[in-house]
């Protein structure tokens, strides 16, 4: 081994021992890091760097129309007020619906947020979404609890979900009611697992995907 070789190894291993001992977390290539001071001491905060794709919707709310393209961020961690798109089935808020597979929901609340359900509204962080009687009246699944009436009580945010600010669709768990047919449940959070991404903004509009859109047949 020459000499030259072995000063190349000491110093090789002498920044890994360095960064060791300064404490210095690997920052991967699709993370982001920011350093912030508390207390005077330097921490650092990972933070995903964006994944964006654009994607065409077939489904309209909040502001967007059937054709829009909008760029979605995949690496995003959704917060109160973001809009996300999801898939349906993975959420499992499908039951009796014909149409598009992936739809839009706003975010309402976050895992462990407190939410009190009144005889036609449901209230999380100040805000009032009103649900409508004939949704309010049936029956609710919230995480993997299922209730025959909606509880007069405060429920909190199940764990790896999110809260909408809107009655999202019917799951059927595989119970059945006297007569043989599906006991539905009313859903309104969406399981992170469902989320495909958080919308950021529309940056085209396809007519001709449209046009296509609206005339399939469910």
């Amino acid at each position: 081994m020459t000499s030259g070789f072995k000063i190349i190894c000491l110093l090789f291993f002498g920044i890994i021992l360095l960064a060791a001992c300064n404490g210095t977390p690997p920052v991967s290539s699709n993370t982001s890091a920011n350093v912030t001071t508390t207390a005077g001491l330097a921490t650092t905060t990972i933070t995903p760097a964006p994944r964006l794709v654009n994607v065409t919707l077939d489904m309209e709310g909040y502001g967007y129309r059937i054709g829009d393209v909008v760029s979605v961020d995949q690496g995003a961690r959704p917060q109160i007020g973001d809009v996300v798109y999801y898939e349906s089935t993975k959420n499992e808020d499908y039951c009796t619906s014909f149409g598009p597979g992936y739809r839009l929901a706003k975010i309402a609340g976050k895992a462990g947020d407190s939410v009190v359900y009144t005889a036609q509204s449901y209230e999380i962080d100040g805000q009032t979404y009103d649900l409508g009687k004939t949704r309010i009246s049936g029956k609710l699944m919230w995480g993997d609890m299922k209730y025959d009436t909606y509880p007069l009580t405060v429920l909190k945010v199940p764990s790896s979900e999110y809260m909408a600010d809107s009655w999202l669709g019917f799951e059927c768990p595989g119970d059945v009611d006297s007569n043989g047919n599906s006991v539905m449940y009313n859903r309104y959070t969406v399981k992170n697992e469902a989320i495909i991404g958080v919308v950021l903004a529309r940056v085209a509009h396809d007519d001709v995907a449209e046009k296509e859109i609206l005339q399939r047949v469910y």
